[in-house]
């Protein structure tokens, strides 16, 4: 009987490595699976990055060549044509912003002439389309310059 049952186990347990091998293939699998993963990711993330890179290298580049198309079109011309061109933003900027004031002091006017008083005229002139129209115009001229440097 003894003989037996020292058989079967010795039989029994010679299949324990192979199954300690499956579950161990198992886990090294499924380690894999996960660094491969993570590869992916840090290859996703590093593309991303390239093509950040790039496009500021793009923009950089049309900057500068902007730049020296400004100044090559300037060459030979008279000072006065220099500084006309050179005055056309500033002063549609000025128009437009003479023009706000103006529209602006006429609602203010006529928010005091029927009877308004300060919060009324406060709520007519700074609503929520005119503090965006002044975000994107502050954001235009000033914007920029703060995020290139």
């Amino acid at each position: 009987m003894l003989t037996l049952l020292s058989t079967f186990l010795g039989f029994g347990t010679s299949f324990v490595p192979k199954i300690l091998d499956f579950f161990q293939d198992k886990k090294d699998k499924a380690h894999e699976i996960e660094v491969m993963a993570m590869q992916m990711e840090r290859e996703e993330k590093l593309a991303t990055y390239k093509a950040d890179a790039m496009m500021q290298a793009a923009e950089t580049q049309r900057d500068s060549q902007l730049l020296v198309h400004d100044t090559e079109m300037g060459k030979g011309a008279a000072q006065w044509i220099t500084n006309l061109r050179s005055s056309v933003r500033p002063v549609i900027t000025y128009l437009f912003f003479a023009i706000f004031f103006f529209v602006e002091g006429v609602a203010a006017y006529v928010v005091l002439t029927q009877g308004g008083d300060i919060e009324a005229i406060t709520n007519a002139l700074w609503s929520e389309e005119t503090r965006s129209i002044f975000a994107a115009i502050v954001a235009f001229w000033f914007g920029s310059r703060a995020i290139k440097k």
